[in-house]
């Protein structure tokens, strides 16, 4: 992709599905990772008073999941597990009581949606 333009959040479809302003045109490929963020205050060094940069506030990583010329749509790619314990009683009636209940663990996989996007946010591609 060309670096000369700055890809940013257009559209803010659901806090899952963002639009941005680069597509196959900007050379953009379906599938590539971003991360998006938006530019907050600029950062001070304590000590010498020198302005370092503007720090980056992280709104998530995603997947282009569609492509048209000028536009893309991004999507969240983040998950959370969770594990889950469930206890079953056993179904052997008078037995249930020298059986007792049994515990399983599974994992529960949730999506995450961005971090409060904002049309403007920034966009960088990372894999």
């Amino acid at each position: 992709m060309s670096e000369s333009k700055t890809l940013k959040v257009v559209v803010i479809v659901s806090p899952y599905q963002l639009v941005v302003n680069g597509g196959e045109d900007a050379g953009l490929k379906k599938g590539e990772r971003v991360l998006v963020y938006g530019i907050g205050e600029m950062i001070k060094d304590p000590e010498t008073g020198e302005n370092l940069e503007q720090i980056e506030i992280v709104r998530g990583t995603g997947k282009i999941v569609h492509l048209q010329g000028k536009i893309a749509t991004i999507e969240s790619d983040m998950r959370e597990e969770r594990p889950v314990t469930i206890k079953r009683k056993s179904g052997l009636g008078a037995m249930a009581s020298v059986f007792g209940e049994t515990e399983e663990t599974e994992i529960n996989r949730e999506d995450v949606p961005f971090d409060d996007p904002q049309v403007g946010d920034h966009i960088r591609i990372i894999s």
